[in-house]
């Protein structure tokens, strides 16, 4: 057989051998229901995984609750957006609960069972002006001796990329070629490869955005917010501390350091008590401290962590004091 007619065959053959292979792989996938990864936005459907009831007052509490207060009570509201309310897991699961089980742990011996109530007033999709104006509205009837107000990057709206930067990395996430509206199997592997593209991108938009700390213009309307929370909590005769909540991204090399810096120089000039709960998750494997890959909410496992190290902070510290800072 000359040399041309040797090349065809094997060319020929070689796609015959990768059409089969292709073709058993479709066959595959379809037989055994592989489906190919899915990400953000379908990610948040782990949000409704779990129930998200809330009382008359609008908190994820059991109706009722917080009752009225007991002698000798020690009754903390914890403020914050979904990350303090525990997006994609339950209620007795996220920071306030687990904040309350924590203290009755560490905490000194007048901190019984009985005398302590954790309220969770995280909500869904709030910043800061919004934890504020939920605070006015109910501090009356939640009435707290210490106010833990739970901020996140998502706080500073400045410092994160235009929209148009998000819609791209949307874009990079769930676009798809034709071939694979057509296959599974094609699907499947350009959606791995899309949704990695898009978590570096993503990655790189954070470094390049709040790597350097914060913007002045970003952190001006907080610092105002928080300042007159402090001003509410000393009218009431209540403490107020400032936490930080981390990026659960990237824990062995984390990026946004000079923002947490940032924080806590900001509640340094208020005056205010500041907890970074960086170090609660620093160095763990992030993948294990989220809901799930495409959700960066907390895990039942950071959860856990992160109000371990805030009730011993608080307690060494003696946050838990009666009276205002």
């Amino acid at each position: 057989m000359s040399g041309p007619r040797q090349f065809t065959w094997r060319l020929g053959a070689i796609l015959i051998g990768l059409t089969g292979s292709l073709i058993a792989g479709e066959v595959a996938f379809h037989v055994f229901g592989i489906e190919p990864p899915q990400a953000p936005p379908a990610d948040q459907i782990d949000a409704f995984k779990v129930s998200n009831a809330l009382n008359s007052l609008g908190l994820r509490e059991p109706e009722g609750f917080p009752r009225p207060r007991q002698p000798n009570e020690l009754r903390i509201a914890v403020l914050g957006d979904s990350m303090t309310y525990g997006e994609g897991v339950e209620a007795e699961e996220a920071l306030p609960a687990a904040l309350a089980t924590a203290l009755r742990s560490f905490s000194p011996s007048p901190v019984q069972s009985e005398n302590l109530i954790v309220v969770n007033m995280g909500k869904l999709g709030d910043d800061t002006d919004d934890e504020l104006r939920r605070f006015k509205l109910l501090q009356d009837t939640i009435d707290p001796d210490l106010v833990i107000l739970v901020m996140y990057v998502n706080d500073f709206a400045g410092a994160g990329a235009p929209e148009a930067a998000l819609h791209e990395i949307y874009e990079v996430r769930d676009g798809l070629s034709w071939p694979s509206q057509y296959s599974r199997l094609f699907e499947y592997a350009e959606r791995k490869i899309r949704i990695r593209a898009a978590f570096e991108k993503t990655i790189a938009r954070f470094r390049a955005d709040a790597e350097g700390g914060v913007k002045p213009e970003a952190l001006r309307p907080v610092a105002a917010a928080v300042a007159e929370l402090s001003s509410v909590c000393r009218s009431r005769g209540c403490r107020l501390v400032v936490c930080m909540m981390p990026w659960l991204v990237r824990l062995d090399d984390y990026p946004l350091k000079k923002m947490h810096a940032a924080v806590a120089n900001m509640c340094k000039d208020a005056g205010i008590p500041f907890c970074d709960l960086l170090p609660a998750v620093e160095g763990q494997p992030a993948a294990s401290m989220r809901v799930s890959r495409g959700n960066h909410h907390p895990s039942v496992a950071a959860h856990q962590r992160i109000a371990a190290y805030l009730a011993r902070w608080l307690v060494r510290e003696d946050m838990l004091a009666a009276g205002p800072n």
